[in-house]
């Protein structure tokens, strides 16, 4: 009897020793599929993070050459500005000087001939000046729209690379 209850005991042992391997082995082997999928995972968003960081630094150049751009351009903007001002104020001066010698004419003559010729080229003045100047804000308006046209060229061409 002892040696039934002795051989009953040694299969239920190897039994349960069997069953404790094949759960351990179970276990280990689903825990080193779980090992390899976060690896799997973590060199994925390694490589999302590099790409990432690629693209970050990309767009950082990009806005750098931009701002730079955009400075320059603001820099001839405000040169070209400076110059119609300038452009502005030679015209004022010029007919500031005409109308003193309009003056001067209307004083040393009295006939109405010549004021009606100095009338005539006031007005020829005043139209000269308005026609410059709507020349000049077109022109500028002109040179303002080119620039953002070629800024959202740029801006575009560098987006599709």
């Amino acid at each position: 009897m002892l040696k039934e209850i002795s051989k009953k005991i040694s299969m239920k042992k190897s039994f349960f020793t069997t069953q404790l391997d094949s759960f351990f082995s179970t276990i280990t082997q689903e825990y080193n599929e779980y090992i390899r999928e976060i690896e799997l995972e973590k060199k994925a968003l390694e490589e999302r993070i590099k790409d990432l960081e690629k693209d970050v630094k990309n767009l950082v150049e990009i806005k750098k050459r931009y701002e730079k751009k955009l400075k320059e351009d603001k820099q001839i903007i405000d040169i070209k500005d400076l110059n119609s001002v300038e452009y502005s104020k030679k015209l004022k001066e010029e007919n500031s000087i005409l109308k003193q010698e309009l003056e001067k004419l209307k004083l040393t003559s009295g006939e109405k001939s010549d004021s009606n010729e100095v009338e005539e080229l006031k007005n020829k003045v005043k139209k000269l000046q308005l026609s410059l100047a709507k020349g000049i804000s077109a022109y500028n308006d002109n040179i303002q729209s080119k620039k953002s046209e070629d800024i959202i060229k740029e801006i575009t061409k560098s987006l599709k690379k």
